[in-house]
């Protein structure tokens, strides 16, 4: 029974509806676990890591040159070459899956061309 100034009667559907919800109620229970880094053992994840870090941190120099929050004189020749070559990556990249996507293209005409003769 609801806690109110008014009497209120409950129906049939109203019990059965509360029935299956105190059923499936999930308890949920929280567990809380401490997760400790492994420590890098091999030189070779070393340099990984850093690589990784070095390319977010010329993609963010980047990403400020570009929204005009940094000039170019503010970013040192070295970075400027590295950011060129990111450039120089991100087009190539861009050209294979073009070049791949024409490729399907005229397969897919050339598939169709076929199937009409």
């Amino acid at each position: 029974m609801i806690n109110s100034m008014i009497p209120y009667k409950e129906g049939i559907f109203n019990k059965i509806y509360r029935f299956f919800k105190k059923l499936f109620r999930k308890n949920v229970e929280v567990k809380k676990e401490i997760i400790i880094p492994k420590e890098i053992n091999s030189f070779k994840e070393k340099i990984v890591i850093k690589e990784d870090e070095e390319r977010k941190r010329l993609l963010e120099l980047r990403a400020k040159w570009e929204n005009g929050e940094i000039e170019a004189d503010d970013i040192s020749d070295e970075d400027i070459d590295k950011i060129v070559e990111i450039y120089n990556e991100e087009t190539r990249k861009i050209e294979e899956e073009t070049q791949f996507i024409k490729e399907n293209i005229s397969k897919m005409l050339n598939e169709l061309k076929q199937g009409t003769n």
